[in-house]
């Protein structure tokens, strides 16, 4: 009897073990109060190192230890706040090894006056004030006050660049002791690059109809000399700038970059090519799989002094083409060469993503973009593509215009604020400058447009223009 009842006991006492063994805490880590923090001191994790004291030196703050800083981010932003959380694991010995040594999660944690790393616009006071002190969107600051370290930036670009620039300023004091080693605010301001002047220069432009429908470049046959002098609206903005620029329109209908570069590009005499100071390229309407492979081809053709500017399309944008930005925020900056983002910016306002600073007037898809579902039945006397079915894709002259501004601005490094555009409807200039030969035969009876009247209203022109500016500014591949 004895035995049976010992035996009750034991099972008891292992349901009550199991139970507890059992038992987990299930919440996702992911922006939650915590992120893979127990915020276990070294007694807890059982670490016996006799840690000497810090002698932390002025202007610095110690990081690590009984006073470990965590690392708070906005909800939805822990990629930028990552390198912080390992480098500090990396570099501190008592966090070897224990998961949770630091703490990391979300700014929906209760600020209850821990010491913490914010990293971007965190709920907390620190953050906003260190955002209040960037003027651009290629500042950056990291400002520490307190027990709290902010690191802020406007762009994700830049708020990694903060990022890494607050890992390379920290260290490992006594073998222990990470240090943080600039306590005072530290600004990096922004320094627009000097002014160049094209004037003098040469200047291609490589692509297809992306690039001339909206006489950027004007549209040229297939079988025209491209060794002559375009007059687009490229060519017209040097001139207003006071630059003489020859510039050599070398486009055709419907090609992509391979095409170009395998039958006109490669059987061009080298003394053609090295003429040149400054070269635009875009693709045709496909997300190029190889377009950093083409367009490294084409780049070797010219000399090592040639600058080149990627020009990315509306259709680009609209598309999703994650080849082709993948490329321009990639490897075409290891390649040196600048991005005019002028696509994105069309497709932004249009879709409502951005705004116009100052805008009169409303705007949709066909402000900038031509629309025909018939056939024109005048393609001899009006502007190019004119009997081309369906088109709901080809810049108007207003995005023409933005795009020969945009590229302009990338490579001059001047403001386009400002900047004349009375040219554009100037059919004496180019009879392809008349707005409404271009409405008659690029918008049919069911699709309207109103680009006519954003040229005419001052202050939606230099809202466009302020744009710009942004665009240019905020692609990282134009640092």
């Amino acid at each position: 009897m004895l035995k049976k009842i010992l035996s009750l006991i034991l099972v008891a006492v292992m349901l009550v073990l199991c139970c507890a063994c059992n038992t987990t805490d299930n919440n996702d880590a992911t922006d939650k109060a915590t992120d893979n923090t127990d915020d276990k001191t070294t007694e807890d994790i059982g670490h016996k190192i006799d840690v000497p004291e810090a002698n932390v030196p002025d202007g610095s703050l110690l990081i690590s230890g009984e006073n470990r800083y965590r690392i708070i981010y906005p909800r939805g932003a822990k990629k930028a706040a990552l390198p912080i959380y390992d480098k500090l694991v990396e570099s501190d010995k008592l966090a070897d090894g224990v998961v949770g040594y630091y703490q990391m999660g979300a700014d929906t944690i209760e600020d209850d006056g821990t010491p913490e790393i914010l990293v971007g616009l965190t709920n907390r006071e620190l953050s906003t004030k260190a955002m209040s002190l960037l003027t651009s969107n290629k500042d950056y600051v990291i400002l520490a006050e307190g027990n709290k370290i902010a690191i802020c930036a406007k762009t994700e670009g830049y708020l990694n660049k903060a990022v890494d620039d607050f890992i390379s300023k920290l260290s490992v004091l006594d073998e222990y002791h990470v240090i943080y080693t600039n306590e005072k605010e530290y600004l990096v301001k922004y320094e627009a690059p000097a002014e160049i002047s094209l004037d003098g220069k040469q200047v291609m432009f490589i692509g297809n109809s992306f690039i001339y429908y909206g006489n950027c470049v004007t549209y040229m046959l297939d079988d025209a000399d491209r060794h002559v002098l375009d007059n687009g609206y490229f060519s017209q903005i040097c001139q207003v700038n006071g630059e003489k620029v020859d510039v050599y329109n070398y486009t055709w209908m419907a090609k992509s970059l391979d095409w170009i570069y395998e039958n006109k590009l490669t059987k061009e005499e080298s003394s053609f090519l090295e003429q040149f100071d400054y070269v635009f390229i875009s693709e045709a309407g496909g997300n190029n799989a190889q377009i950093v492979d083409i367009v490294e081809k084409i780049t070797k053709l010219f000399p090592e002094t040639t600058k080149f500017t990627y020009l990315i399309h509306n259709f680009h944008a609209s598309q999703n083409h994650t080849n082709i930005f993948n490329a321009c925020e990639n490897e075409f900056i290891d390649m040196g060469i600048e991005v005019a983002d002028w696509g994105g910016l069309v497709y932004d306002v249009w879709s409502g993503k951005t705004k116009v600073p100052g805008a009169k007037l409303e705007y949709n898809k066909e402000t900038f973009v031509k629309n025909n579902t018939g056939v024109s039945n005048n393609p001899e006397d009006c502007n190019v593509g004119a009997g081309r079915p369906s088109d709901n894709y080809h810049e108007n002259p207003l995005a023409g215009y933005i795009t020969a501004q945009m590229a302009y601005c990338v490579v001059t490094n001047k403001s386009a604020i400002g900047q004349d555009y009375s040219f554009c409807g100037d059919t004496s200039i180019h009879k392809f400058f008349d707005f409404y030969e271009f409405i008659d035969a690029h918008y049919d009876d069911n699709h309207d447009t109103n680009f006519p009247e954003v040229f005419e209203s001052e202050d939606d022109m230099r809202g466009l223009q302020v744009l710009i500016d942004e665009y240019i500014a905020k692609h990282p591949a134009n640092d």
